[in-house]
């Protein structure tokens, strides 16, 4: 079924976060009070340090607005709405994990939206960015590495996992620092996912806010 919009929302849970999704948040900006015909593809995924974990898509096929039922299609909107809401309330936003696979999970929902043929693609990611796999951000020496030679750091993630063609997907890293040394982490990492993700034709929004 084509859909008009693709999303993908990433939950981090290997870490307590003070920016969580909103679903009536998401949902004003999907535009559904504009136009509730159009087809909406929305799957909530997690952070972990695994790097499979239990998805959740919640589906709005596309309607026609000149043969359409306006009553049935409002409550099949509400009912999305319902299920949106109930996928992102599940996610735990205050635990915390000993090892953290974010950038191979990024990677994997990207190629995932670089294969729709959605017209309106985005991934929001709600994360500290704090990779804690065979690359760990939380190492003295990687740290140091970041702030000198960003671009060795780089590499390594590129090894990692490979990117597909990103080109019309708009990328939205949504994360509040709570002080100036983690805003100067965060801010190195970030700025290298927008450079990766940006040299294969992304967008990237770094952002502590959401403005689809």
């Amino acid at each position: 079924m084509y859909n008009d919009k693709d999303l993908i929302v990433l939950i981090d849970q290997s870490d307590p976060l003070k920016i969580t999704p909103d679903a009536d948040e998401i949902s004003i900006q999907l535009g559904l009070k504009e136009d509730m015909w159009q087809g909406i593809r929305a799957t909530v995924d997690y952070i972990s340090d695994k790097d499979v974990n239990a998805s959740k898509v919640i589906s709005l096929d596309k309607a026609d607005r000149l043969s359409g039922n306006s009553q049935l299609r409002t409550a099949q909107v509400i009912h999305f709405k319902k299920e949106f809401h109930s996928a992102l309330n599940r996610a735990d936003s205050n635990s915390s994990l000993d090892h953290s696979i974010i950038y191979r999970t990024v990677t994997k929902q990207l190629n995932a939206l670089a294969a729709s043929t959605s017209t309106t693609k985005a991934l929001l990611v709600y994360s500290d960015l704090m990779e804690n796999s065979e690359l760990s951000f939380y190492n003295p020496a990687t740290l140091a590495l970041l702030q000198t030679h960003p671009e060795r750091v780089k590499q390594q993630l590129e090894k990692s996992a490979s990117l597909h063609n990103l080109s019309g997907i708009q990328v939205w890293l949504l994360y509040e620092p709570a002080s100036y040394t983690e805003n100067t982490t965060y801010m190195s990492i970030a700025n290298i996912y927008k450079q990766l993700l940006e040299s294969k034709g992304a967008t990237v929004h770094i952002e502590k806010t959401l403005n689809l």
